[in-house]
């Protein structure tokens, strides 16, 4: 069994953007329960997380589905 230390994540991509001009990915850590956003390499708690999910169009990843959190 893999015994993971609190300063160790499994970050893994649950949302992100489709425009090319503005491409962000948003992480999630389901160990921390932080969100994580790559372009500025930021946490987000899940209050921050729905506001940027209301500013921006974000989709599942690889889909064309909407993000909802």
């Amino acid at each position: 069994m893999n015994k993971t230390g609190k300063n160790q994540h499994e970050w893994g991509v649950i949302a992100q953007t489709h425009s090319p001009f503005l491409y962000r990915e948003f992480h999630y850590c389901p160990l921390c329960k932080k969100f994580k956003d790559i372009a500025n390499n930021k946490l987000l708690g899940i209050r921050e997380m729905r506001v940027v999910t209301n500013m921006l169009a974000l989709y599942n990843p690889d889909s064309k589905d909407r993000f909802l959190i």
